[in-house]
């Protein structure tokens, strides 16, 4: 009996140390688990006036015709246009506002893409990527003035509420002049795009640019930052 002592004193030691690393200070959260409760918000300078965006306003999904032109005029008054039909301009916009001092900010994602490499959605009336965060990714993009008129170009545009967009608004048949030299000097860059738990996607952006009013004059927007969830 002797001989089994060591063999009993050794097995509650290691008991012991089972019991101690059981009660054992819990780990803090996930970055991905305190993410879920991050709310959208961004802020933006305008005119020497800074705002601060922090309330959903919208979101939309469109699918439109790309690379469009005019093919011909009839009388000086009907403009037929048509584009690529076997590609998809795909485009995703997200609205932050702030009622309080009218702040608001739109922000567009949009991309050319071939038909094979989209499917439709449960509807049957919208195609979408195959991959759903094609468009996010993180790194820099262009400002694209032809956004909602030719869509020949991927990028990214902005509109700011009182002040303008960063695209031109005057259809094809109109004249315009916005050229794309003027956003030369802007930037727009997605710094970070996280997985968040629940399936959606964290995004972090800083940008600048140039958006036009109405009579096409120019307003600098500048120290432009965003954060907001991808679905």
């Amino acid at each position: 009996m002797k001989k089994l002592k060591p063999l009993l004193f050794l097995c509650l030691l290691s008991v012991f140390a089972a019991c101690k690393k059981d009660t054992a200070t819990p780990q803090p959260s996930t970055p991905q688990q305190e993410e879920i409760a991050v709310t959208d918000s961004g802020s933006y300078t305008v005119n020497g006036k800074t705002y601060v965006v922090n309330s959903f306003g919208n979101f939309s999904v469109s699918n439109t015709d790309a690379s469009l032109k005019i093919d011909s005029v009839v009388d000086h008054v009907n403009y037929y246009i048509s584009g690529n039909k076997d590609s998809v301009f795909f485009a995703r916009t997200y609205g932050i506002s702030n009622y309080k001092d009218e702040g608001y900010m739109e922000i567009s994602f949009f991309k050319k893409y071939s038909k094979t490499e989209m499917h439709k959605d449960g509807t049957g009336l919208l195609y979408n990527p195959n991959d759903p965060i094609d468009l996010f990714k993180v790194g820099k993009y262009n400002f694209q003035v032809d956004y909602t008129r030719a869509n020949a170009n991927n990028g990214v545009a902005v509109s700011i509420y009182k002040n303008g967009r960063s695209y031109i608004t005057r259809s094809l048949a109109e004249n315009t002049t916005i050229k794309q030299e003027s956003q030369n000097a802007s930037h727009f860059e997605i710094i970070s795009l996280k997985h968040l738990k629940y399936g959606a996607y964290l995004l972090e952006a800083k940008f600048n640019a140039v958006v036009f009013d109405g009579e096409e004059k120019p307003h600098q927007v500048t120290n432009g930052y965003i954060r907001m969830t991808i679905p």
